[in-house]
């Protein structure tokens, strides 16, 4: 009987020791994302702005000047991508040739490299929000998704191919895609999670 009582005493000292054990663990990673949060999201902030910066390259936007910070920056862009972005629209197509497309290319190869990086870190804590995950995961996805074309059709950038209407359309809807990823990119740089933080 007594031999019994010491098994179901040791059992449920096991149990209550992992219960403790789990909750020191927890509030750790708790107070250790806490601490972190906002050097990763200003991060984050960084790759986008990065992304914002590689459209308007592309775009052959010039750089903003006195430009203190990033809400000035913000206000820069949207007024250059114009309301519903087509100041941005004309700027791509009258702009775009071989040398802005090859920056281009090489710019997204940097930004895919980044967000990789950035995900890591974010997934290496447990307790991170989901929020900065899907986001950074969405991000990645539209750098593969919105410019495809760009990545398919080099001709879109060649002054050859400047009125062959299969490959002018390929490049409408590459611009189209363009706006796409901008929206995306200025709706989260503008998100309470980016701007509490900074």
């Amino acid at each position: 009987m007594n031999y019994f009582i010491s098994i179901i005493f040791n059992m449920l000292g096991g149990i209550i020791a992992g219960f403790i054990v789990y909750f020191i663990l927890d509030c750790k990673e708790k107070k250790q994302w806490q601490k972190s949060k906002t050097k990763l999201a200003g991060l984050f902030d960084d790759v986008l702005t990065r992304a914002l910066t590689t459209i308007r390259l592309l775009a052959g936007i010039e750089p903003p000047l006195g430009i203190k910070n990033n809400e000035d920056f913000l206000d820069y862009i949207k007024k250059e991508f114009g309301k519903d972005y087509q100041q941005l629209i004309v700027k791509v197509k009258n702009s775009l040739n071989p040398e802005r497309y090859n920056t281009l290319l090489m710019n997204i190869k940097g930004l895919n490299e980044e967000i990789k990086y950035l995900l890591l870190v974010f997934l290496s804590f447990k307790k991170s929000d989901n929020w900065y995950i899907e986001n950074i995961l969405e991000l990645y996805n539209r750098i593969n998704s919105n410019f495809w074309i760009f990545y398919t059709f080099p001709e879109i950038s060649d002054l050859k191919y400047q009125n062959d209407n299969k490959i002018k359309s390929f490049k409408n809807t590459a611009i189209n895609d363009i706006v796409d990823f901008c929206k995306f990119v200025l709706t989260v740089k503008q998100s309470e999670n980016i701007k509490n933080l900074k």
